[in-house]
């Protein structure tokens, strides 16, 4: 647990979800048949992709206020 608190209050941490978001965005779920048999949806995956820009746009506001 308190690894995780740490992780969450570095500055550091928008950058690394940043990051993910790109990479993440670069791929093509429907074209990835063993995680669509496993059960994603790719309407899951456009969930997960704004929660993550979402998080992504609280850590630019932290930024900027400090």
């Amino acid at each position: 647990m308190p690894v995780l608190t740490m992780l969450q209050s570095s500055a550091r941490v928008g950058g690394h979800i940043a990051h993910l978001l790109t990479s993440a965005s670069r791929l093509d779920v429907r074209r990835m048949h063993r995680l669509i048999d496993a059960g994603l949806e790719p309407d899951e995956y456009s969930e997960v992709m704004e929660n993550l820009r979402t998080a992504a746009a609280c850590y630019e506001t932290d930024a900027v206020d400090m």
